[in-house]
């Protein structure tokens, strides 16, 4: 134990060396780059090596984070949160760096992509001749970015203090932290609601910041949290809000076991997010109706696709990453063999997002209350995508969604042998063990409520016991949520 202490110790130091020495990089690159932007002519060819040494500086940041983050705080400066050790050797820049943002009262800014080197040129330039006029210049800031087109970057205000990483990660408990996040995925995309006419207006900025919060959140799994457990939360009244942020925390957990980088799960995240967007056109009447579509309604139900494209496209700026958003909401209804809606006369690749997005799309789908549907069991849907597997989704990822949900996915409610009901709340990690996760036995088999129990049922311990099938909560009346965020 002693050893392994000391190995984990070990490992957080050197995380934290390598941090502080990415930071001290950007630091010396961009002040630099600011210096070179306020004195010569944008078309010099100076501008090439501090330009590229940002860019890579950068680069190397994003490697684990889905933001960049640079905050200046008094005569400090934190990246990602932490704290930028100053020494003589970069004393210079660090002074310069902080005291120029500072001056045009800006508190520092926020990356969510690494732009080319011709727009870190442009947003050097911009920001060196940038004065503000008033005490909110990271206001002014913003809106002169964002006409401009770097919708990448987000300006913040000045702060008189900012808590370390570590020291936010102690005073905030994940699931303080993931049932904010939550509920802000939700007042996202209820604000969206209100401008699906001017589409401008959409704080697309604050979604970001949402889902890469989320995706921060999807890497601190263990015993007490599961990431997957918040899209247990179900709510029949706002079932399209609520559908669209399930499904998105969904695709980012399923990313996240297939390995995709941090920058790409947030791209994964946002077009999730947005995935449905078009159905805030549909009229509530076919949305909540409980009955058969007639055929003039079902024509009006399979237009969303194409009505969330239009909207998406009007957003501010077109990126890579908006690409993806417009191809995930257009193609999510588009089978693995070119079935489906809608319909294109040349069949079309579907995009990775696309793939995994259906799949989660279907998941939330199939296990959520509706007008016209009775939930179905987790188990019973796990078997029907396989079922469609190479039809109406990619076989490869269906193997490895049901490998990430484990053989009774998180959320389940599930009875034992011994009559016991308790509730599925993480998915054992060790692949031959997928049938025994991790339970909370909440009534006993008498059914009285029990103080939950946490068992590992893979532990030589628990051998005894098996999960016999899946269960209908409703029935006895346990609030799978309550259980697991």
């Amino acid at each position: 134990m002693r050893n392994t202490g000391m190995m984990e110790a070990a490992g957080a130091s050197s995380r934290d060396a390598q941090i502080n020495l990415n930071g001290r990089e950007f630091v010396r690159a961009f002040a630099a780059l600011i210096k070179t932007a306020s004195i010569y002519d944008p078309k010099n060819t100076i501008f090439n090596q501090p330009v590229e040494a940002v860019h890579k500086s950068v680069s190397r940041l994003f490697d684990d984070n889905a933001t960049v983050t640079v905050d200046v705080v008094v005569d400090e400066i934190y990246i990602n949160r932490n704290l930028i050790k100053m020494d003589m050797a970069i004393f210079g820049s660090y002074k310069q760096l902080g005291e120029d943002l500072l001056s045009k009262n800006l508190g520092g800014f926020e990356l969510s992509a690494n732009p080319n080197m011709d727009q870190w040129k442009q947003f050097a330039v911009l920001l060196a001749r940038f004065k503000a006029s008033t005490e909110e210049g990271w206001r002014e800031a913003n809106e002169l970015f964002s006409r401009q087109g770097m919708t990448w970057v987000t300006f913040t205000e000045k702060k008189e203090r900012l808590e370390s990483a570590e020291h936010v990660a102690d005073v905030k408990s994940r699931r303080t932290r993931a049932l904010r996040n939550y509920t802000q995925a939700l007042s996202v995309m209820r604000e969206a609601m209100t401008h699906l006419e001017d589409p401008d207006k959409i704080d697309t900025r604050q979604a970001k910041r949402v889902v890469h919060n989320l995706v921060d959140l999807s890497f601190e799994d263990d015993d007490d949290f599961s990431f997957m457990g918040l899209s247990s939360i179900k709510n029949h009244d706002e079932y399209t809000y609520n559908h669209m942020v399930n499904v998105c925390i969904i695709s980012i957990a399923f990313g996240q076991k297939l390995g995709l980088k941090k920058s790409h799960m947030g791209e994964l995240g946002i077009s999730a997010l947005f995935h449905d967007y078009g159905k805030l056109f549909i009229p509530l009447r076919i949305l909540n109706k409980s009955t058969k579509f007639t055929d003039e309604e079902w024509e009006i139900m399979k237009s969303h696709p194409l009505l969330a494209v239009r909207l998406l496209y009007n957003l501010k700026g077109v990126s890579p990453s908006s690409i993806k958003r417009l191809l995930v909401a257009m193609q999510h209804h588009i089978n693995y063999n070119a079935t489906g809606y809608p319909a294109f006369r040349v069949p079309q690749k579907l995009h990775l997002y696309s793939r995994i997005v259906s799949i989660a799309d279907t998941y939330d789908a199939m296990t959520t209350r509706r007008c016209y549907q009775e939930p179905f069991a987790p188990d019973f849907v796990l078997k029907y995508l396989l079922s469609e597997a190479g039809r109406k989704y990619d076989p490869i990822l269906i193997k490895a969604f049901i490998n990430t949900l484990g053989i009774w996915p998180v959320g389940s409610c599930v009875e034992l042998n011994t009559g016991h009901i308790a509730v599925v709340c993480k998915t054992n990690p060790r692949p031959e063990h997928l049938e025994r996760p991790y339970i909370k036995v909440v009534r006993d088999r008498s059914g009285n409520m029990m103080d939950p129990q946490l068992r590992d049922l893979s532990h030589p311990s628990q051998a005894s016991l098996k999960i016999m099938r899946c269960v209908d909560s409703e029935k006895y009346n346990i609030n799978v949520p309550h259980y697991l965020v």
